[in-house]
């Protein structure tokens, strides 16, 4: 059985590696290939499932890119899905962006046809879009954020629905 830590837990065990001498980028490697790991497992290491990661703005979405580029190197057939552009000095969006995988930007899809698509193609969704960062007291969820969560909860009613991997926070 997965053990399962709160948000404030998640957050002490973070604080105490960095403390510890681990920095957050090599946290954020560990987190994106223990994802990757799940996921490929749920695609039954199969290159023809494909996996989707669904890529937030923050580090969450950073651990997201990881695992992307991870299951890329285990073979899996990977798309991603940006809710928001990452800046060019991105070390994890710098490295995906170098193995040629197909990349959509939810501001360059306003219906979600892409999306949709990509949901529809899926068999494991990676949702790597909020992370132990996000406060849902203090802001709602709303704009593309709350279109790609309500659409990806969606999928749930398929004849098969895709296996969804959350990191951090589902």
């Amino acid at each position: 059985m997965a053990k399962l830590a709160t948000t404030a837990q998640m957050r002490t065990l973070e604080q105490a590696a960095v403390e510890a001498g681990t920095s957050e980028r090599e946290l954020m490697r560990r987190a994106g290939v223990a994802v990757a790991q799940e996921a490929w497992n749920a695609a039954s290491k199969n290159p023809a499932n494909v996996c989707l990661v669904l890529v937030g703005s923050g580090n969450n979405g950073g651990d997201g890119l990881v695992a992307a580029g991870h299951l890329r190197s285990l073979g899996a057939s990977v798309e991603l899905y940006l809710l928001r552009g990452r800046p060019d000095d991105d070390a994890e969006w710098a490295a995906v962006r170098n193995d040629s995988i197909l990349t959509r930007l939810a501001d360059d899809d306003p219906t979600r046809s892409h999306l949709d698509g990509a949901l529809g193609r899926a068999r494991v969704v990676v949702d790597a879009i909020l992370g132990i960062g996000f406060d849902p007291n203090a802001r709602p969820i709303e704009g593309a954020t709350a279109d790609v969560l309500a659409r990806l909860a969606l999928t749930r009613h398929r004849s098969v629905p895709p296996r969804i991997v959350a990191v951090d926070v589902p």
